[in-house]
């Protein structure tokens, strides 16, 4: 049993690390937990927990279900109430037991860890940085095999102008979506612009960011990443951007990347330029949004 001694403790420290607008924490416990506990810490603190109850449902497979019914009676037969010895022989008895159990790869994929990431950082100018990188690292998941020579904080000659992220196409990735964009738009350069504001912006951010974009750079692909999506004025903005001057301005929001990432590890579950590969590509979901721009955009 997890008495509620130790969950009064166990609690309050886990529901600090709520932020504001993050799912539910839950708090997993090895042993087993009464309902009254429970409803306390759900009402009480918003926590979920996990006992041991829940941690058998969830099991995904019978393997694992007997893992944890092992491990269980493995941390039973040595309780660490038991002194210093019995925790040294609890050890040693766990250690045996993880490097013996055949648990198969049930490893979190990275793209479930990055969209937990997303999820969790807050919006706003404070963790504008820490945006920035997490924005990086899921470029880098779903197009490392094609985006290359990645440099944050680029600073054109002039240094007049800054952008968040810049790339360019391998020639080498043999990608027909990302060989389309750059023939097409005559792009040499990819560039990524941040925003991390906690509501939708307007019109005035995309005049801003289009001023950093170059025909004759062959610097014309922006995607502007963004937690929600932009006012109908900013779309109006983007259209106008290339209409006017060929300048392809794309907004990715939070639910694009979550719908890249979950589409990019399904893919890597398939052979290299296999069928499979290529109809799981996240750069699909690009062309799709590319297509819905061009197509809606007025004379």
């Amino acid at each position: 049993m997890v008495y509620y001694r130790l969950l009064r403790d166990w609690v309050p420290m886990a529901a600090k690390l709520m932020a504001p607008e993050s799912a539910k924490v839950v708090l997993v416990v090895s042993g087993t937990v009464d309902e009254e506990s429970r409803g306390w810490a759900e009402s009480g603190y918003g926590i979920r927990i996990w006992d041991r109850g829940n941690i058998l449902e969830k099991a995904p497979n019978d393997r694992i279900r007997d893992a944890f019914e092992r491990f269980f009676a493995l941390s039973d037969a040595y309780p660490l109430s038991g002194g210093t010895q019995n925790i040294l022989e609890n050890r040693a008895a766990v250690e045996k037991f993880i490097a013996e159990a055949d648990l198969g790869t049930w490893a979190v994929s990275r793209g479930r860890k990055l969209i937990g990431r997303l999820n969790t950082t807050p919006a706003g100018r404070e963790a504008a940085r820490q945006y920035e990188e997490l924005c990086v690292d899921m470029i880098s998941y779903l197009f490392g095999d094609v985006l290359v020579d990645g440099e944050p904080q680029l600073y054109t000659e002039s240094e007049l102008d800054r952008f968040d992220v810049v790339y360019r196409v391998s020639p080498n990735a043999n990608n027909a979506i990302w060989d389309a964009l750059v023939r097409d738009f005559r792009a040499r350069v990819i560039v990524f612009e941040c925003k991390n504001y906690s509501e939708a912006f307007g019109p005035m951010q995309v005049y801003t960011t289009e001023r950093y974009l170059s025909v004759r750079a062959l610097r014309t692909v922006c995607f502007m990443v963004t937690r929600e999506e932009p006012n109908a004025h900013a779309y109006s903005a983007a259209q106008a951007a290339m209409r006017q001057a060929g300048k392809l301005m794309i907004f990715l929001t939070n639910d694009d990347f979550t719908k890249m990432l979950r589409r990019r590890d399904a893919q890597l579950k398939h052979e290299p330029g296999s069928e499979g590969w290529k109809g799981m590509d996240p750069a699909i979901h690009l062309d799709e949004k590319i297509y819905k721009m061009l197509a809606t955009m007025p004379r």
